[in-house]
């Protein structure tokens, strides 16, 4: 029974622990987890998504970012595909 006790300490430690460590690794690994059943469109779908937000994020906050996005004129709308990236 003494040693039901302390595995069942040591797990609820370890818990507190990797959730101090990285709060968000549970998050991350049930993302990973269903990615891996989606399809290659949908994850293109994902990957446009996440580059319109981060290019959108870089454009309003970051003065060195919007000069160098109006230099080429590159507006955050105009990023249609992933293939944009590449002009």
């Amino acid at each position: 029974m003494e040693r039901y006790f302390k595995l069942m300490i040591h797990k609820i430690v370890y818990k507190i622990g990797r959730q101090l460590r990285n709060p968000s690794i549970k998050k991350w690994f049930l993302f990973l987890k269903t990615a891996e059943s989606k399809s290659l469109e949908e994850l293109k779908a994902y990957q446009l998504n996440k580059l319109q937000e981060l290019v959108n994020i870089a454009y309003l906050n970051s003065p060195y970012y919007k000069a160098k996005f109006d230099t080429h004129n590159i507006k955050p709308s105009s990023i249609k595909s992933l293939t944009d990236i590449n002009k």
